[in-house]
């Protein structure tokens, strides 16, 4: 799996709560690590990178936003596969049915508070990772309107950032 490490523009996304808007989701041709493992498997793959970006600026360059880049698949379902666990939190009103057909480009621009936490990676690197996302709703504290894109989707803005744990 590849490590996710930020921009060369952005620094590392320090620990901690952050308000964050989702600025893209790209695709992204990357190393199969199974085919290590199976000959019968893709040399690469595709892997979506979604960029968030934080509210937060670098002390030592404000004009830098710091960022975190989550990486998927884009099978939705399994529990244990990062892009479940992504729109889960995303979306936590929507059904698995929208959930699994949904068009990513409805979700950019779209805020979150975010409390990020360091852990170390399969290469012994430590790592930036949400440890929970939640949308925020008009009335929170760091919400801004998304600019949509399509036809609305469902509400699933009723977890409102202050009950998230911590």
């Amino acid at each position: 799996m590849p490590t996710t490490k930020p921009s060369p523009k952005a620094p590392e996304i320090p620990d901690g709560e952050h308000f964050l808007t989702l600025a893209s989701v790209e695709v992204r041709e990357v190393d199969n690590l199974r085919a290590q493992k199976d000959v019968t498997a893709p040399k690469r793959v595709d892997k979506w990178l979604w960029r968030f970006v934080s509210d937060d600026v670098d002390p030592e360059n404000p004009d830098v936003h710091y960022e975190l880049a989550v990486w998927t698949f884009e099978n939705y379902g399994h529990p244990k596969a990062n892009l479940t666990k992504l729109l889960d939190m995303l979306l936590p009103r929507a059904t698995i049915e929208q959930k699994a057909s949904l068009n990513t480009d409805r979700l950019v621009g779209r805020r979150y508070k975010a409390q990020i936490i360091h852990r170390l990676n399969t290469k012994n690197e430590m790592q930036a990772e949400a440890a929970f996302i939640v949308p925020l709703r008009e009335g929170d504290v760091g919400f801004a309107p998304p600019q949509p894109a399509g036809p609305p989707l469902p509400d699933t803005t009723g977890v409102s950032a202050t009950d998230a744990p911590i």
